[in-house]
């Protein structure tokens, strides 16, 4: 897994990062029925909050990123 940091805000000042929570979201196909909140194998997509209330979604199936 490879990331970049944010971008810099319109005063070309770095924005600090705090990630307070990551999950990772179960699939929608072939998701357990049993409630016990088990990770597949195949989750590919997982969501990230931030301590300035932020959430961000991630798909680590993408092939391009987002400029």
């Amino acid at each position: 897994w490879q990331a970049k940091n944010v971008r810099h805000d319109k005063l070309q000042l770095r924005q600090p990062v705090w990630v307070t929570a990551l999950a990772f979201l179960p699939t929608s196909s072939g998701a357990d029925s049993s409630g016990g909140g088990a990770v597949s194998e195949e989750a590919h997509c997982f969501a990230s909050a931030t301590g300035f209330r932020q959430l961000r979604l991630y798909d680590s199936r993408a092939s391009t990123r987002r400029p």
